[in-house]
């Protein structure tokens, strides 16, 4: 049958047990909802400047050296 002392250290478990699963899901991110993209054409990406002011001291440096 068991003793009291056995039923403490299983309940013990069974509560260490359920604080972990807790923590777990407070760490993982929550599922975000699918949204659709937008229309093609609608968004503006920024052009990237620093690898065209890259590209263009080496050509300079290159015609001019």
């Amino acid at each position: 049958i068991g003793t009291l002392g056995q039923w403490m250290r299983k309940m013990k478990m069974a509560s260490r047990l359920t604080i972990a699963q807790t923590m777990q899901k407070r760490m993982m991110p929550r599922q975000r909802r699918k949204v659709p993209p937008p229309p093609a054409g609608t968004t503006m990406y920024p052009v990237m400047r620093s690898s065209l002011s890259i590209q263009s001291m080496l050509e300079y440096f290159l015609n001019y050296s």
